[in-house]
Order: structure tokens, then C-alpha cells, then sequence
């Protein structure tokens, strides 16, 4: 939607909805935007529309697909319907004007079944010297494309090391669905790297590493 800057009250304008609570994956969620403003009425004459200045945005597990907005007429609202592909917890951010209206973010929390499990990790392609082999107290790299930016929300990654060990690991989102991903083992020794998709391990995952001091 538009970002036209429109005069009116942002206090007039709430959204309610189940889609604003709660809600299953691959299922569309459902809210409804009203203004307070009625085309047509003469209390509204002359007045631009408060709906060319609302905005959206969704943050979670998934990027969802277009949104679907729908004007209606007759009392000013808008219907609004997204659809998460991955279950967990979501933020919905419906802003006016630049300014987020009442009660937004609104948090959403998604259940069900994500998509098949195969689907999500077949995509992801691990590449890096340090999926191998890694050196103690040093940088070690992994890149990381998981094949579709829209669910990129769903990775997790974690590192397990001989029993006094540890190693710090750090994720860098390249916001296009890749990653890089460094640890830092304290010691030398046979570690485990877990690479998961929507609580799935991705083909071979967790994968052996094993780390030397040079």
C-alpha cells in the first residue's frame, strides 16, 4: 500500500482480527484495519483517505508471501489476510503515517506443521573450509544458502565440542537467504555442527569437525 502522508488521528485507527493472535502454518490469518473514516459521508468530505497512509510488515520464522488488502467502502476498513509457512512466533507491524497504530507490533503466534521437513532442508547448500576442519583460536568459516529467502527465518545453527570446550559461533544474516557462519573453538578435538531447518537437520547434518592448533 501506499505511504502517502494523510492528515487524520492515528488514535481512530485499530486493528482486531484472530490473524493478530494466533494462527496456523500454510493456513491464511485474517485481521481487519478500521480508520474511523466513511467515504462518502459528508463528516468526511473533502478529507483524504487515512488508508493510502497505512502500511504492513511481518517479521518471524518465514517471510510470507504478498499480502492481500482489500478496501471496504462501506465503513472505511481495510481486510487484510498474510500466510505463514512456518510455525513459531511471528510480529505483525501495522503502522500509519510511519507510526505504528495501537497495539502494534501485534504478536502472532503460528502452530501446525511447517512445510515438509524434506522440502525446507533439501534446498540448503553448506559450503567452507570449516565444515571440515578448524583451528583452535581462530576464525573458522561455513556459508550457508538455504535456497529461498522467505525461509531463511526458519535456520538454526549450533556447535558441540569435547567436554571442557567451547566455541564461540557467530551467524551473519546477508538478508538475500545466505549466511556466513565463524566459530572459535578454545580447543583442539572432534566437534559437531548442527545445521537445522525449521527444527529439521538438513542433509549429514550434524557434521563432524575436526579441529587442530594449526
Amino acid at each position: 500500500m501506499s505511504k502517502k502522508k494523510v492528515n487524520w488521528d492515528i488514535k481512530k485507527i485499530s486493528a482486531i482480527g484472530p490473524g493478530l493472535i494466533q494462527g496456523n502454518t500454510a493456513v491464511p490469518c485474517h485481521f481487519n484495519i478500521y480508520t474511523g473514516f466513511f467515504p462518502g459521508s459528508r463528516s468526511c468530505a473533502g478529507q483524504d483517505d487515512p488508508r493510502d497512509a497505512l502500511d504492513f510488515k511481518i517479521e518471524g520464522p518465514s517471510e510470507p508471501g504478498p499480502l492481500k488488502c482489500s478496501n471496504n467502502d462501506e465503513d472505511g476498513s481495510v481486510d487484510v489476510d498474510w500466510t505463514p509457512l512456518l510455525q513459531g512466533d511471528y510480529k505483525v507491524y501495522v503502522t500509519f503515517n510511519g507510526m505504528n497504530i495501537n497495539g502494534s507490533p501485534f504478536k502472532v503466534s503460528i502452530a501446525g506443521e511447517s512445510i515438509k521437513a524434506h522440502t525446507l532442508t533439501s534446498k540448503v547448500k553448506i559450503t567452507g573450509d570449516g565444515l571440515k576442519k578448524g583451528i583452535v583460536n581462530k576464525e573458522n568459516s561455513v556459508f550457508i544458502d538455504t535456497g529461498d529467502k522467505a525461509i531463511a527465518g526458519g535456520l538454526s545453527v549450533s556447535i558441540a565440542g569435547p567436554r571442557t570446550a567451547n566455541a564461540k559461533l557467530v551467524m551473519h544474516n546477508n538478508q538475500d537467504g545466505t549466511f556466513k557462519i565463524t566459530y572459535k573453538p578454545n580447543l583442539p578435538g572432534n566437534y559437531l555442527l548442527y545445521v537445522k531447518m525449521a527444527d529439521s537437520n538438513v542433509p549429514n547434518s550434524p557434521f563432524t569437525v575436526k579441529v587442530t592448533k594449526n
